[in-house]
């Protein structure tokens, strides 16, 4: 076997040298990383890595490498060979890859493979991967794989350890693929084995089959446990060799596992397994006979991966052997009838009770007695087997058959009598509740896991081996017992004092047990689970949730300290600053009580702090003092050992003090400062802290400032070494998280660490002279060496322009890494200019990586290490100057003043930074004008950015920040005419153009505010009053005046004087307003105009690649239709956009489409201005450029008179008298313009288009009365509809015709071009598909009136597009909802931009998707074909709230199914019915009565469609949470009503929130018969889904968030909602007239 093998091996390595030497051979080519990706992938299929998810070891670790390994290393090293030969660094490479590399990492690969896997995961930091919500449940346990697969778990179990078996005859190991081979025959000869055997896949089947035989003599060849080996396991378990108990298995020494080393966990699993099998599956022994087992002894014995992979499926049969509850025929409670049908066993069994003690001692567990540590892999095995248990007993109770419908018959109160009797007897509470039956008490989760143990002890143990979801999850299970409802936290802490000194053990059997023994308060519980959830939600970085909690854990640790002396900590342990001062205040409090203990527990905790702080300086220092006070204590070295790593990191981010070594020297006579002298030397002198103890294993920080030292003395073979070293230390920790239920979170840091790692050994690599130096600065994004790269930076417009908070909530130790990771790169740079001095200039390189992490730091909201970036900039360009090295612009001292103007912005020292603009701005005023661009460009970013903070602080005049804004627009629009081509420059000038048309805008809106505020009425009415007075006056001082004329004398001149200075001093102050009202007038012009100028420039220039943009064309389109027919106003404002439209690309305006088609009319001679001519050519356009789009809302329009009856068969005629028909005439004059001068297949489109939307409506308006008993399967022909074949020439006696230019999906529009490039409508446009026609029947929803027709479309690459098609009904107001919510999706997605794009190129997309909020509105197509019909998108996974919570049918909902014996909603409904009163006192006191007969359900709904893992649950639920938050808001801002629970959806597959039906909004819900006072729904079950803290944390944090959003961009929801004044609705009951007034204005 060993030469069969070693041939193998033999061959592998010559494959790997044919392949190195093709490798070199096509160096010199483009290397294809996506082929070579998808190479590996199929290599990894073919040779997967052995899942060990428990960490137990196999017989695979041997000095001879399997051909698995071989083949994986082959491709290993192919795909290293690509990655980092790759030249093009911006390459999304598959989530699988990173997967298949992270296993390798954590297999038990030889070293060399994984050292291989490591390089190229640090490869794909650099590199990034794509992502998708296909992957959140990558990380599954093999547990949930296993139960997953079937609907026989035990099976599958067996099934996978006959897989191992087929995997272990491939051993390497002779001895073990003896046994193997052994077991293979032994297992293929039982029932068990052939049914496992049939379900493996073909590769496994192929190892097995020679190993079938029908012969059952072979099972006579099995293999057992030696005698010997029995006897020293008893003599473990305690028992004599001679004593024959079969209970022996379960004593404390065989289900004892110190954590002290690997080869002690394998150890306890053989032995516990082969132990459990010679007493319970024995020849003599008394369990029902399971040959399967006991033929697996020998394997057990030799194998531990095999033991723990057959140990669940042990405890499984074990339990479910024993007899269960029968009860005898007694008359029990469903809940107990479907336990006894459904249990794994029976609670009260003797198995029951020795497992149950064994996995308690084993988790370590208080109750259990035994309080040790035990090894993780013990606990994850006995976590695997709960978890199955779990599994098996949630599937068992969901799918009983044994649920009844809650159906309560409650007693007739005196309440049913008369009005003037119900007064008297409902007067009292108890009155009512001494007639009714009391609730059943809760007993906990109907489903467990089987044992009887406490929830929170299996929490914590979950934690202790990475599995936080799991911990949350059992945190959950454990305090259900305690309360009813979801929210736990919220509800113990609003709950009294007394109710909480209640003891009750969590167990989470499932049997609802109540053990007394060992039991805690409910208070003391709850905090138990605070404390277990914190630290969950802190390692999943789950920030919100954590807040929530914590707010929540305040009130309770308050509630339980309210009368005793302690101290209590502060809540804001997720802020810096407080958590800071409360660890110092706590200190203090030791120092004052004599113990200082605690000082070297929370050094650590200070040491952060500080950190997030920004005072690194401070923080070394105290270290150092921290470790003076540890000394040389042994029991210190922990901390020491962190000390020193802390230590070796800081000297890392210190890089000044390698300049020495480095930079050039500064020419003759120059000397350093005396400050710089003197640090120079501290470092010199500087030692590490922490050298009292040894280094450790698993040091990173360390040896890599000992390779950067070795690069510095050119010592390349050294530095490789120390790599090695830090190498082995990540990889070692990455071993850690085998298992490990946060992968991907956690890896984050580790993959960044890889990365350094890759930039050192690059680095080495080009020292060595095997890779160029320019091949190096490639791979960072360098230019080539001596290229001006620092100027181009400065100049790269890479500010935003948008002033407002940091939100990127960045982790501090990922900030770190990013700064370590800029750090080292930039003493590589510094090593490299060394090395190459004399080849290369690479002073430029350098320069530029400073000034970009300046840029990082500044974008990630640290503006101090931004600070500190800018001085070592200035320092280092000066050292290059002074030894003549490198030459720099002239410039650069003002760019880099610009430089720290943007840093004292982001430190919101606003009046520092404006001060510096403006000093720039003057001095650039005073030069001579110049034709240099790069200057001219530089000088209108210094006025943009000075004209903003300006407006944002509104500190300085407007004339002069509209001074600002108009020469920065002038400047930059100037450098792109003459250089059209850079997009670079274009941007800018775009950009700038924006920010004159925001700021004017601005200003427009407040003069508009002030001329329509009541206080402008007033002053105008004050203002008329006094003219009057004025004009009252004038007569008598004009005779006066004349009789002065006639005679002037004394007496006369000072009668006259007397009476002319009041009118003359009235006069006086009746021009100073007039000029004060015309100038708001002169100036609200003024800014509309600029405002709408500078829009349109910007939007001429703006290139497709512009982000963000939405938001100044809804602007410019709501200033456009504000002003479109006011008199003073209407002929400018037309003009302009009659001059601009043309030149500008349409496609800016398609998201507006039915806000600008409502607006067209007839035109008419007489209106005097050119809104409608020069509405009707953009109209025109956007159809041309963009038909998909375009069309089918123009068509809509030209149906405008095709009502019908009416909506619901009223009021056809009032709502025909109310629009007219100018729209209709006008939209069907359009149409006959394009076909006339559009391109042909517009036309064409026109035509198929409309046939389409006319057989629409036809199905919309169809009578349903007729066919509506039976809901499925009507066809089209029987119902002569032509739907189905109208695209393809109708049927007989239907007019239509074949179309050459068939329509897309009109629920799925493609996505819009700005090269307006859809094709010639022959063929799909991309991202959707043409219609081909429909499957020949339709259904009819359930529910409605008139009920809605569900089609299915059928596209042209085979899609199939489920629709709804409504008649009677106005959609156009459901349309304008989903458009707001698509805006408002936009909108929120810009939340986090700041620092999110450097994020996503370092770390990958996984770390933004977890670092922001990510809130959005679930939206779905919805197209109106005329004012009462219209087609939606099936929204498909979705179902109603009241779907999963209410009894419907023979449908068992889940208030029945989880609490039955409580009240159904028809008892709820009759008993608040029979008690009603108009006393609010007395409401209430019902609504409370029957709150305590119907529980919350709604968190079992994540349970029952989430169960694939844990990760799943938690992620959906907090998906829930964001979209409640998000839909809550919007809903409120809206005024959306009727949200009853069907028209509130829930997905089936995220978890989030999905509304429909906006019938009512706009507050319409207030004018109801019952009105709607709330402003959301957010009742017990809708906060039961949202986990312990309710709604704190996740939930007011997005609502936060998003009610932000929407106040802030309010113009641009507005301009949305204006067209439902446009294109009035159909409920709106106005006159005529007053409608037609509306219309027109």
């Amino acid at each position: 076997k060993g030469r069969v093998f070693g041939d193998v091996n033999e061959k592998f390595e010559i494959d790997s040298l044919f392949v190195s030497i093709k490798q070199k051979k096509s160096s010199g080519e483009q290397v294809d990383v996506s082929a070579e990706c998808t190479h590996f992938m199929r290599i990894m299929d073919q040779y997967p890595v052995p899942s060990d998810e428990q960490g137990f070891s196999s017989a695979q670790a041997s000095s001879m490498v399997s051909v698995d390994a071989r083949a994986r290393l082959l491709a290993l090293r192919r795909l290293e060979k690509v990655l980092l030969s790759r030249k093009d660094t911006r390459v999304d490479i598959p989530r699988g890859v990173f997967n298949s590399l992270l296993s390798i990492c954590m297999s038990r690969d030889p070293e060399e493979a994984k050292l291989v896997s490591s390089r190229c995961l640090g490869e794909m930091k650099a590199t990034g991967f794509v992502s998708g919500d296909a992957d959140q449940n990558n990380d599954k346990d093999s547990s949930d794989e296993t139960a997953m697969e079937g609907d026989e778990p035990l099976l599958r179990v067996k099934g996978k350890a006959l897989s191992m078996v087929a995997e272990l005859l491939l051993s390497s190991c002779a001895e073990t693929s003896f046994v193997a081979m052994k077991t293979a025959k032994a297992l293929l000869a039982t029932s068990d084995g052939k049914a496992c055997f049939g379900e493996l896949d073909d590769y496994t089947k192929g190892i097995l089959a020679p190993f079938i035989t029908n012969d059952n003599s072979q099972r006579k060849e099995e293999l057992s446990m030696s005698r010997a080996y029995l006897d020293r396991l008893k003599a473990i378990g305690g028992l004599s060799q001679s004593n024959d108990n079969n209970t022996w298995c379960w004593s404390d020494g065989l289900w004892t596992c110190i954590d002290d080393s690997d080869s002690s966990a394998d150890t306890w699993i053989k032995n516990t397994v082969c132990s459990m099998i010679s007493c319970n599956f024995g020849r003599k022994s008394n369990c029902n006979g399971e040959d399967f087992f006991r033929l697996c002894q020998a394997l057990c014995a030799k194998e531990a991966a095999f033991s723990a992979t057959i140990f669940p499926a042990i405890i499984i049969h074990l339990l479910d052997s024993e007899a269960r509850d029968t009860h005898d025929g007694r008359d029990i409670s469903i809940r107990d009838k479907i336990l006894s049908n459904t249990a794994v066993g029976s609670p009260a069994s003797q198995m029951n009770q020795l497992i149950s003690r064994c996995f308690s001692r084993l988790l370590g567990s208080k109750s259990s007695g035994g309080g040790v540590q035990m090894a993780p892999q013990a606990v994850t095995v006995v976590l695997n087997t709960l978890e199955l248990l779990r599994f098996i007993t949630e599937r068992r109770f969901l799918s009983s058959p044994d649920h009844k419908r809650n159906v309560i018959d409650l007693p007739k109160t005196q309440s049913t009598a008369a009005s003037t009797k119900r007064k008297v007897s409902l007067k009292s509470s108890e009155t009512i509740s001494d007639a009714l039956p009391s609730p059943p008490k809760w007993r906990g989760v109907p489903f467990g896991v089987v044992l009887q143990l406490d929830g929170l002890d299996v929490a914590d143990a979950c934690f202790r081996v990475k599995r936080y979801y799991t911990a949350l999850y059992y945190c959950e299970m454990a305090m259900n017992n305690v309360s009813r409802c979801g929210n736990y936290f919220e509800t113990i802490a609003g709950e009294s004092h007394h109710d909480l000194n209640n003891t009750y053990i969590a167990d989470i059997s499932g049997f609802g047990l109540e053990r007394k023994q060992n039991t805690r308060t409910v208070l003391e519980s709850a905090l138990v689970a605070l404390n277990i959830s914190q630290r969950s939600l802190a390692q999943l970085q789950q920030l919100d949730a954590l807040q929530g909690v914590g707010a929540q854990g305040s009130d309770m640790m308050l509630k339980q300290n309210i009368n005793s002396f302690d101290t209590l900590q502060g809540s804001h342990r997720d802020k810096t600053l407080p958590m800071l001062l409360d660890i110092d205040v706590g200190l203090q409090e030791d120092v004052a009580a004599g113990t200082v203990s605690n000082e070297a527990t929370s050094f650590r905790d200070i040491s952060t702090c500080l950190e997030e702080l920004g005072l690194n300086h401070t923080k070394r220092h105290y270290l150092a003092g921290i470790a003076s006070m540890l000394g040389s204590d042994e029991r210190q070295d922990e901390n020491n050992h962190y000390l020193r790593e802390k230590w070796f990191e800081d000297s890392l981010n210190r890089t000044f003090q390698w300049d020495d070594s480095l930079l050039p020297k500064r020419s003759e006579g120059e000397t350093a400062p005396e400050a710089t002298q003197f640090i120079n030397q501290q470092f010199r002198d500087d030692r590490p802290v922490g050298t009292h103890c040894q280094p450790q294993h698993d040091r990173f920080y360390e040896p890599i400032h000992d390779a950067l030292r070795s690069f510095v003395g050119e010592d390349v073979s050294s530095g490789l070494s120390h790599i090695l070293e830090a190498r082995r230390s990540v990889l070692a920790d990455i071993e850690v998280l085998h298992g490990s239920e946060s992968k991907l979170k956690s890896t984050t840091t580790h993959i960044s660490k890889l990365n350094i790692l890759g930039n050192l050994e690059l680095v080495a690599r080009a020292m060595e002279h095997s890779v160029p130096l320019q091949f190096v600065l490639n791979r960072w994004e360098f230019g080539e060496a001596g290229e001006n790269d620092l100027k181009k930076l400065l100049l790269s417009g890479d500010e935003s322009f948008d002033i407002k908070e940091q939100s990127t909530a960045i982790d501090g130790s990922l900030f770190r890494l990013i700064q370590t990771d800029l750090s080292v790169k930039e003493v590589l740079l510094k090593v490299l200019m060394k090395k190459f001095a004399q080849q290369e200039d690479i002073s430029e390189s350098i320069a530029s990586h400073i000034y970009t992490t300046c840029q990082v730091y500044r974008d990630l909201g640290r503006p101090d290490a931004a600070t500190s970036s800018l001085s070592r900039l200035r320092s280092l360009v000066q050292t290059f100057q002074q030894s003549e090295t490198h030459s720099f612009p002239s410039d650069l001292p003002l760019m880099l003043r610009l430089e720290d103007a943007k840093t004292l912005s982001r430190k919101h020292d606003f009046d520092s930074a404006i001060a510096h603009s403006k000093m720039i701005v003057s001095h650039l005023n005073m030069l001579e004008s110049t034709s240099d661009a790069d200057q001219i460009q530089f000088h209108a970013e210094a006025l943009l950015l000075g004209g903003l903070w300006m407006s944002h602080q509104n500190v300085d005049a407007t004339v002069t920040i509209e001074t600002f804004f108009q020469k920065a627009a002038t400047l930059s629009f100037q450098v792109h005419s003459d250089n059209s081509s850079s997009e670079r420059t274009t941007l800018q000038a775009s950009v700038a153009f924006f920010k004159l048309g925001e700021f004017a805008s601005s200003l427009y809106a407040s003069a508009s505010a002030k001329v329509s505020s009541e206080a402008w009425k007033r002053r105008c009415l004050v203002a008329s009053e006094r003219k009057k007075e004025l004009e009252t006056l004038r007569p008598g001082v004009v005779k006066l005046q004349k009789k002065y004329n006639r005679n002037q004398t004394d007496q006369n001149r000072s009668v006259y004087e007397e009476a002319a200075l009041p009118f003359m001093t009235l006069e006086r102050e009746i021009n100073i307003d007039d000029r004060g009202t015309e100038s708001v007038y002169e100036s609200l012009q003024k800014y509309l105009l600029m405002a709408v100028e500078s829009y349109l420039g910007a939007l001429k220039i703006c290139p497709p690649s512009s982000t963000d943009i939405s938001k100044h064309v809804f602007k410019l389109i709501g200033l456009w239709f504000k002003n479109c027919q006011k008199s003073e106003t209407k002929n400018a404002v037309n003009e302009l956009f009659k001059a601009n439209l043309p030149q500008i690309p349409s496609y800016h305006f398609v998201p507006l489409i039915y806000q600008i088609f409502s607006r067209i009319d007839e035109i008419e001679s007489s209106d005097g201005t050119c809104f409608q001519s020069t509405l009707w050519e953009f109209v025109f356009k956007i159809c041309s450029d963009h038909p998909y789009h375009g069309i089918v809302q123009l068509i809509a329009l030209s149906n405008g008179k095709r009502v019908g009856t009416g909506v619901g068969g009223r009021g056809a005629k009032d709502y025909l008298d109310n629009v007219g028909n100018g729209k209709v005439e006008a939209a069907n004059a359009l149409i006959q313009e394009l076909h006339k001068h559009a391109p042909k297949y517009v036309a064409g489109l026109i035509d198929s288009y409309g046939c389409l939307m006319d057989s629409y409506i036809e199905v919309a308006m169809l009578p349903t009365a007729p066919i509506q008993k039976n809901v499925k399967g009507h066809s089209f022909s029987g119902n002569k509809l032509n739907l189905d074949v109208c695209l393809s020439g109708g049927r007989r006696g239907k007019k239509s015709a074949s179309f050459a230019h068939a329509p897309t999906v009109v629920s799925k529009p493609p996505p819009i071009r700005p090269d307006a490039q859809y094709g010639d409508g022959t063929e799909d446009p991309l991202g959707t598909e043409r219609v081909v026609g429909f499957e020949p029947t339709f259904d009819l929803t359930t529910s409605g009136l008139h009920r809605p027709k569900i089609v299915v479309c059928l596209g042209s690459k085979g899609g199939r597009f489920k629709q709804l098609v409504k008649g009677e009904d106005d959609l156009r107001q459901d349309a304008i909802m989903q458009q707001v919510f698509g805006t408002v999706n936009d909108l929120l997605r810009n939340e986090d931009s700041i620092g999110g794009d450097f994020i996503h190129k370092s770390v990958g997309a996984s770390f933004i998707k977890d670092s922001s909020r990510q809130l959005r509105l679930i939206t779905y197509g919805i197209t109106p074909l005329s004012p009462v019909s219209g087609v939606l998108e099936w929204v498909d996974n979705t179902m109603g709230f009241g779907e999963f919570m209410q009894d419907k049918g023979k449908k068992v909902g889940a208030s029945s199914k989880y609490f039955p014996g409580e009240w159904g909603n028809s008892a709820c409904h009759a008993f608040y019915k029979d008690n009603f009163d108009s006393s609010h006192e007395h409401r209430r006191e019902v609504f409370d009565i029957i709150c305590k007969n119907r529980s919350p359900v709604f968190r079992f709904f994540f349970l029952e469609y989430f169960s694939t893992s844990m990760e799943a649950w938690h992620t959906a639920r907090t998906l829930y949470t964001k979209s409640c938050a998000v839909n809550s808001i919007v809903g409120h801002i809206l005024g959306i009503g009727d949200r009853h629970t069907q028209n509130l959806l829930v997905h089936t597959k995220t978890g989030e929130m999905v509304q429909i039906d906006f019938g009512i909004v706009f507050e319409q819900g207030t004018t109801l018969t019952t009105p709607e006072t709330v402003p959301f729904r957010l009742t017990r079950d809708v906060v039961d889904g949202m986990g312990p803290s309710g709604t704190e944390g996740v939930f007011s944090k997005s609502a936060e968030a998003t009610m932000s959003v929407l106040r802030t961009n309010a113009d641009t929801l507005l301009t949305i909602l204006s067209a439902v004044v446009s294109d009035p609705l159909y409920k709106w009951n106005i006159t005529p007239a007053k409608a037609r007034q509306r219309q027109r204005n």
